[in-house]
């Protein structure tokens, strides 16, 4: 048999590569399935039994790139991530069928296809999800062993304690504050100096960290080597913004938005009735539309911006360029907590929803 595999890149890592001149040439998914179909076509004299497309851009979005795609292309199964999917059964669009498996390592997907390499396409399938457990993967000591020996060597760099905390932080949802949201916001508008700090929620990995942290434990947090820019917001324009994210996530419609964890200072109340900012308010006062914020954000929700808050990029560079403060904010949030000691994380609700 002769089998095709294409991956398809999420339209966020396409937008961040094509602004950084890496790569990237189609941002919607219009233009990624005309992509799929090039690729395939250019495959036409070969005999391809079976074609298997890997994305990463949610279910959702996985459902309508099947819809786009040209039966003649002969795609076959579509294997997505992202939206954390859990599937008792593959959907089928176009005659081709969608599959994820949840989350992690907590189970994996099996698929059992038969193939007609006459017609080249799907006679029969059997799918199911296995739990990765005792129960289900039998212990293998051999390779154990082999996992233990590296383990000794990345533990000597991965180990070392940054610094304890009084108590653990956490972050146990993406869509609300959480006290590891104001952990990190807080040290690094301590660090540079800046009025608000905006942290993507989703950049935080874990569900907790603490009391005592080492290097890895903050590496699993926070895995990115980010850049953190500065850029100056009118109250008009972080309000706007603010409101655009929070409307985006709380829509059960939007399968690309981003909650916004802050630092202290901040307190916003979102309706998601009236859709409205019943409050907004920075060290206790209403923020004033005149106002002027200095506020890091990260650079990929920098670049971004049009898409993630709703403001326009062309205008706030206008006002006044960005500036890089920092390279790579894990390393930034390192330095802060070797210097400080016994920290207090706190759950203040900096952003909050009423019906």
């Amino acid at each position: 048999m002769k089998i095709l595999v294409m991956g398809l890149l999420t339209e966020d890592i396409m937008s961040k590569a094509k602004s950084d001149m890496l790569l990237g040439t189609f941002v919607d998914l219009t233009d990624a399935a005309r992509e799929v179909g090039i690729i395939c076509n250019s495959y036409k004299n070969v005999d391809i039994d079976f074609t298997i497309l890997l994305t990463h851009i949610g279910f959702a979005e996985d459902l309508k790139l099947a819809e786009q795609l040209d039966p003649r292309w002969g795609v076959d199964v579509i294997i997505g991530g992202h939206s954390h999917t859990y599937l008792d059964a593959p959907a089928e669009v176009n005659n081709i069928l969608i599959v994820q498996a949840g989350i992690g390592t907590d189970q994996i997907g099996r698929f059992e296809v038969e193939v007609n390499t006459d017609t080249n396409s799907v006679e029969s399938y059997t799918w199911e999800t296995v739990p990765v457990d005792d129960a289900h993967c039998e212990r293998n000591e051999e390779l154990e062993h082999l996992i233990y020996d590296f383990k000794k060597v990345t533990d000597e760099k991965y180990g070392a304690i940054l610094t304890s905390m009084v108590r653990k932080a956490t972050h146990p949802s993406r869509y609300q504050s959480t006290s590891a949201g104001n952990l990190f916001c807080d040290a690094l508008k301590k660090q540079f100096g800046l009025d608000i700090v905006m942290l993507g929620s989703g950049s935080l990995r874990a569900e907790e960290i603490g009391p005592i942290i080492t290097v890895g434990d903050l590496l699993n947090m926070y895995p990115y080597d980010e850049t953190l820019v500065r850029i100056e917001l009118t109250g008009k324009e972080l309000k706007r913004g603010i409101l655009h994210a929070m409307k985006k996530s709380f829509s059960a419609k939007d399968n690309d938005s981003e909650y916004y964890q802050f630092s202290k200072g901040i307190h916003i109340v979102y309706s998601t009735g009236s859709r409205v900012l019943t409050e907004a308010r920075f060290n206790g006062k209403e923020i004033q539309d005149d106002a002027v914020f200095a506020v890091g954000l990260e650079l990929f929700h920098y670049n971004n911006i049009d898409s993630f808050l709703g403001l326009d990029r062309e205008a706030v560079e206008g006002r006044k360029q960005a500036k890089t403060v920092t390279g790579n904010i894990r390393t930034a949030i390192e330095e802060y907590f070797r210097e400080h000691n016994a920290l207090r994380p706190v759950y203040e609700k900096r952003t909050e929803t009423t019906d």
